[in-house]
C-alpha cells in the first residue's frame, strides 16, 4: 500500500514539483510523493517536505509555546488591522501550499492556521525577559492545538491535542504526560516574571512578507509585562477562554487588545455595573410582587402545557454532521471555481458562501450547487463564475418578492 506524503508547494511552484515526481491530488487539492521517495526528493527540495517526514529531523517535531499568562493579549493578529492581518496570513498559507507544515495535513472545516512561534530569553540581572519572535508558520487546526497545549486545557480539548501530539511526536501515552507537568510548571514559571518583547525581531519576520511598518502598530509591544497573578501554580484549566489562538471562526470580528492592567480594570467596572442593575431589577420585581398580593385575583384553572420533550442526541448529531457535509461540499465546489486563487480570495469565498447560502432559501436545496459544478465543468471560473452567481441569486430574489 503507497503511503502519500503531502507536500508544502504554492501554485507558482507545481512545474519545479512535477518535474522532480510528484503527484497532483484532485481530491485531496495537494501535492504528494510516495513515503519511500522522500529521501531523494528531499535532497532537491528540503523546503517542500514537512518537518515530521524530513530524514535530518528527530522526534519531537512539535512542541508548545507556553506563553506568560501577563502577554496572552498581545499578538501579531491584535497589533494589525483586519485587512493586513487577513493579507499576512494568506501569504502565509500560500507559501506552504495550504498544507501544514508539521504533518502535511489539513482541517476538516478549513485547511490551515497562522502560528506565531515565538522563543524566551529567561531574564538577566535586570530581572526582565525578552520575547523574539522567530517565524509564521501554517498549521493545521490538530497541530496548532498542541502548540498552545494551555487554551487546549481551558477549552476542554486537552486529552484530544495529547493524543495528536503522541502520534505526531511519536510518543508514548506516559511521555505525553510527562511533558504535559513539565509544560504547566513552565507556563507557571514564566507567568512569574516579567518580560519585553523584541521589537527588531518582529520586523525581521514580516520583512520577507512585504507587510508594511505602518500596518502593524509597534506600540503595543512596547514596554515591560508584569505578572498580573499571584497564586501562579493555579491550574490553568480553571481560567477562562481568551482570544490567543487564531481560527477563521475567530477572525470574522476584529477584537480589541487591552494591557492586561487595563482589561481587570474593565472587567471591575463591567462586574460593578451589572450588580446595579441585579439590584434594580430585583427591588422592581419584589413591589411588583407585593403589588399583586395587596389586590385580589380571581383565579382560574389553566391549561397545563405538556412538558417539551428533549431532543434526541443522534437527531442532533445527524443534523450537525448534515451541516457540516454541506458547508465541505460548498467549499470544495467554490475551490473548484479558482475563487482562491483571486487577490481578494478571502472576500470572494465569504460573498460565494453567502450567496450559496441564499440561493438555498429561495429553491431546492443544491439546486444551485449543481448548477455551479457545471459551470466548473464547463470552465467558467473566477470572477466570471462569481458574476454569474450573483445574477442567479439575484433573479432568484425577484422571482421571490413576485410571488
Amino acid at each position: 500500500m503507497i503511503e502519500r506524503v503531502y507536500l508544502n508547494v504554492s501554485s507558482p511552484e507545481r512545474v519545479n514539483a512535477r518535474k522532480l515526481g510528484a503527484d497532483w491530488d484532485e481530491i485531496e487539492r495537494g501535492w504528494w510523493i510516495n513515503l519511500s521517495n522522500v529521501d531523494e526528493f528531499y535532497s532537491y527540495w528540503p523546503e517542500a517536505v514537512p518537518s515530521r517526514y524530513r530524514p535530518d529531523c528527530r522526534p519531537p517535531y512539535v512542541l508548545s509555546d507556553m506563553i506568560p499568562r501577563n502577554t496572552w493579549y498581545v499578538n501579531l493578529r491584535s497589533a494589525m488591522t483586519k485587512e493586513g492581518w487577513y493579507r499576512l496570513r494568506q501569504k502565509v498559507y500560500d507559501k506552504a501550499g495550504n498544507r501544514c507544515q508539521v504533518c502535511g495535513g489539513k482541517g476538516s472545516r478549513w485547511s490551515v492556521e497562522c502560528d506565531e512561534q515565538w522563543a524566551f530569553i529567561e531574564p538577566g540581572y535586570d530581572g526582565v525577559g525578552t520575547q523574539l519572535l522567530r517565524c509564521l508558520t501554517a498549521l493545521c487546526p490538530d497541530c496548532h492545538s498542541l502548540r498552545h497545549l494551555g487554551y487546549s486545557s481551558v477549552v476542554g480539548r486537552l486529552p484530544q491535542a495529547l493524543e495528536h501530539m503522541a502520534y505526531i511526536n511519536r510518543w508514548t501515552d506516559e511521555k505525553c504526560k510527562n511533558y504535559e507537568t513539565e509544560a504547566f510548571g513552565q507556563w507557571a514559571r514564566r507567568s512569574s516574571m516579567t518580560w519585553q518583547f523584541d521589537i527588531e525581531s518582529i520586523k525581521a519576520v514580516l520583512r520577507p512578507f512585504g507587510v508594511d511598518s505602518s500596518e502593524v502598530k509597534f506600540q503595543q509591544f512596547a514596554g515591560h509585562f508584569i505578572p498580573q497573578i499571584a497564586n501562579h501554580s493555579q491550574d490553568i484549566s480553571t481560567l477562562e477562554p481568551t482570544k490567543q489562538h487564531e481560527t477563521k471562526a475567530e477572525v470574522e470580528s476584529p477584537i480589541e487588545v487591552l494591557n492586561p492592567v487595563e482589561k481587570s480594570n474593565s472587567w471591575r467596572l463591567l462586574g460593578l455595573v451589572v450588580s446595579v442593575m441585579v439590584v434594580c431589577v430585583l427591588t422592581v420585581a419584589i413591589g411588583m410582587v407585593l403589588l399583586q398580593s395587596s389586590t385580589p385575583t380571581v383565579r382560574t384553572a389553566t391549561p397545563v402545557a405538556p412538558a417539551l420533550q428533549p431532543l434526541d442526541p443522534a437527531l442532533v448529531r445527524n443534523i450537525q454532521e448534515a451541516a457540516e457535509d454541506w458547508h465541505g461540499k460548498v467549499t470544495k465546489v467554490g475551490r473548484r471555481l479558482e475563487l482562491d486563487t483571486l487577490p481578494e480570495s478571502v472576500q470572494a469565498m465569504d460573498e460565494y458562501h453567502q450567496l450559496m447560502d441564499e440561493a438555498d432559501k429561495y429553491e431546492r436545496p443544491r439546486r444551485t450547487l449543481n448548477v455551479v459544478r457545471g459551470w466548473a465543468r464547463r470552465g467558467i471560473k473566477g470572477k466570471k463564475a462569481l458574476r454569474r452567481l450573483r445574477a442567479r441569486v439575484k433573479g432568484l430574489r425577484k422571482a421571490r418578492e413576485h410571488r
